[in-house]
C-alpha cells in the first residue's frame, strides 16, 4: 500500500499547501488537501469542508475583541517569551466560544465521515498546527494509535498565534517557511516556499511611465502606507505611477502585476513572500527589505534591498536604469527556479520523514 498523506489547512494560503500536495503526488505519494473554508482570492481549495463560523464577518470581530488574533505587523517576535510561542486562546471567554464552535463543527464533520477518515492516512500535516476541532481530540487520538503527525507554519501563524501545546507535543515533525520562524521553534525544519513558475507568463508592461506595483494584502504587515508615500516621492524625480493591488482575485492580481516595470513586495523585518516570488517569475525587478541575518542566509539573491528611509531613492535608481532592471529580471528567474524549486521543498520534507523512520531510506525521494 502506498503512503497516504493528508494536509489539513484552514485555507489554501497563497496556494502553498496545494503546491506541496502537487509535489508529493509527483513523487508517487497519495497526497490530499482538505481546507476548512474557501480562499477569498480564488486559490484552489482542495476538498473544502466549508465550515461555518470559520473566518470573516462576526468571527473576525470576536477575534479582535477577545484578542485571540493579534493585528498582523511587519516585525519579528521579540517578547522574550516561551519557545515555541504558546497560543493563548484557551482563556475565558475564547475557550468557551471555541468549545461551542467545536460542537457545531463536530456534527457537520461526522456527516462527512470524520473522525474515521483520518485512519486512511499514514501521515497527517496540520497547517498552522490547527486540527479539525480546536480541542484536538480526534487528531490526538489518531496520533496516540500510531499516526504520524506533522505541523507546518508560514505567515503570521507561529509568530503571532503560537502553537497549540497538545498538538505541538504530539507532532513528530515541525516545518516552518518564514526565516524568522527558524528561531521561534527549537524543533523546526526550515523549508523554502515551494514555487512552480512554469505557468506564470512574463510581464509585459506598456511603454509609458514606469509602473511600480505593490500588493496590499495586509497593509500593516506589508508597510503599504510607507510604500505608497515612497512611490509618490519617487514620482517627483522620475515619471512613474503606482499600481496598488488590494483585495482582488488572484488571477486579476497577476494580470495587474504583469503590467509593472518594478514591484515592491514589502517593508519590515519579515523579508519576502509569495507575492515577491510571483514578480520574480514574471521577470519584474523586485524590491524588499531584508535584515542582515536574512540576507546572509540567502547568499547571492536577486532582490533590490531597501528600507523605509531609502526606498524612494532605490525606486528612482531602478526607474532610470533599464539595463539594471533587465539584469535583475534574468537573475530573478534563475534564482527562483533553483532556490524555490518545489522539488527542493519536497526533498527536505522527505529527508525529515526518513530521519524519523516514517519513510524507508530513499523511498519516494525521486
Amino acid at each position: 500500500m502506498s503512503l497516504s498523506i493528508l494536509h489539513i489547512a484552514p485555507q489554501n494560503t497563497a496556494g502553498v499547501p496545494f503546491e506541496i500536495v502537487r509535489g508529493e503526488r509527483a513523487r508517487g505519494i497519495d497526497s490530499h488537501l482538505i481546507t476548512m473554508w474557501h480562499h477569498p482570492y480564488g486559490f484552489p481549495n482542495g476538498e473544502c469542508l466549508n465550515l461555518p463560523f470559520a473566518a470573516g464577518g462576526i468571527v473576525s470581530k470576536f477575534q479582535r475583541l477577545l484578542k485571540t488574533t493579534p493585528k498582523t505587523v511587519n516585525r519579528r517576535r521579540s517578547d522574550g517569551g516561551a519557545l515555541p510561542p504558546i497560543w493563548r486562546g484557551d482563556r475565558f471567554p475564547a475557550k468557551q466560544l471555541f468549545a461551542m464552535r467545536d460542537v457545531l463543527w463536530e456534527s457537520k464533520l461526522r456527516k462527512l465521515g470524520f473522525p474515521e477518515r483520518l485512519n486512511d492516512y499514514g501521515i497527517i500535516v496540520l497547517d498552522g498546527g490547527i486540527p479539525l476541532l480546536r480541542s484536538g481530540k480526534w487528531i490526538l487520538n489518531w496520533a496516540s494509535r500510531g499516526g504520524k503527525l506533522a505541523t507546518t507554519y508560514y505567515g503570521s501563524d507561529l509568530r503571532q498565534h503560537g502553537v497549540l501545546p497538545q498538538i505541538d507535543e504530539a507532532a513528530g515533525a515541525v516545518f516552518v517557511m518564514e526565516f524568522d520562524h527558524k528561531s521561534l521553534h527549537p524543533r523546526a525544519t526550515w523549508l523554502p516556499f515551494p514555487f512552480d513558475a512554469s505557468n506564470i507568463q512574463p510581464a509585459n508592461p506598456p511603454e509609458s511611465a514606469i509602473r511600480i506595483g505593490h500588493v496590499a494584502s495586509v497593509r500593516s504587515a506589508k508597510g503599504t502606507d510607507i510604500i505608497i508615500d515612497a512611490i509618490r516621492r519617487a514620482g517627483e524625480a522620475v515619471e512613474c505611477e503606482p499600481v496598488i493591488i488590494e483585495k482582488r482575485p488572484h488571477k486579476e492580481t497577476l494580470a495587474l502585476k504583469s503590467t509593472c516595470h518594478i514591484f515592491i513586495d514589502q517593508l519590515g523585518e519579515l523579508g519576502y513572500g509569495i507575492s515577491g516570488l510571483e514578480s520574480l517569475a514574471m521577470g519584474i525587478p523586485t524590491v524588499v527589505e531584508l535584515l542582515p541575518d536574512h540576507e546572509k542566509f540567502l547568499g547571492d539573491h536577486p532582490f533590490a534591498v531597501a528600507n523605509a528611509d531609502n526606498l524612494a531613492d532605490v525606486l528612482v535608481e531602478l526607474a532610470r536604469n533599464s539595463d539594471r532592471r533587465a539584469e535583475m529580471a534574468e537573475r530573478g528567474r534563475i534564482w527562483l527556479d533553483e532556490f524555490h524549486n518545489p522539488n527542493r521543498t519536497i526533498d527536505t520534507i522527505f529527508e525529515r520523514y526518513t530521519e524519523l523512520g516514517w519513510l524507508s531510506s530513499g523511498e519516494n525521494l525521486k
